[in-house]
Order: structure tokens, then sequence, then C-alpha cells
């Protein structure tokens, strides 16, 4: 099992690092068509990063409006179950 979660934890990691990559390749394709500055440039001072940044702000506020949505609609219908205990036949509460 510590295996399988070592593994999934550097596919996540992996899979960020090939998004974070398009992401940075996409805006600077964008922002430099028409033959101006591209956002994410060598040249710090002809380099639009303010912008960039908050393009990840926007794009982190929408993953958070996605979470909340997931989490409303994937959420527990019940709060008390029981639970059959197997052994003995007693009920016992579970709450959650």
């Amino acid at each position: 099992m510590g295996s399988f979660v070592l593994a999934l934890l550097f596919f996540g990691g992996g899979v960020a690092s090939i998004m974070s990559t398009t992401i940075v390749k996409l805006v600077n394709v964008v922002t430099s068509k028409g033959g101006g500055a591209p956002w994410i440039s060598d040249d710090l001072n002809q380099g639009r990063y303010d912008c960039y940044y908050e393009l990840l702000a926007v794009l982190g506020a929408v993953d958070l409006v996605y979470l909340v949505i997931c989490a409303n609609v994937f959420h527990e219908s019940t709060q008390n179950m029981t639970l059959e205990a197997a052994a003995d036949g007693e009920a016992e509460e579970f709450r959650g």
C-alpha cells in the first residue's frame, strides 16, 4: 500500500510539472502574437509577470469553485449510519 501511495504521489508531481510547462508555453504563444513581447520574457523589464500571476490566481479560483461544487454534489447523504456487528449482532452507531 505504501509503494502505491508513493507512486501516486510521484505521478501527481509529474502531471503537475507537465501542466505547468504547458501553461507557460501556451501563455508565451498566445501573448506574443502580433509581434509583442510575451508575458513571460527573458528580460524582466519587458515581461508582464503581473498578468501571468493574475492568470494563475484566476485558475486557482476556478479550481476552488470546482472543488466546492464537487463537495456539495458528492456529500455524505447520511450523517448517522447504523452498522451491524458481524460477531455478536449488536448494532453500533457510527457518527461521521
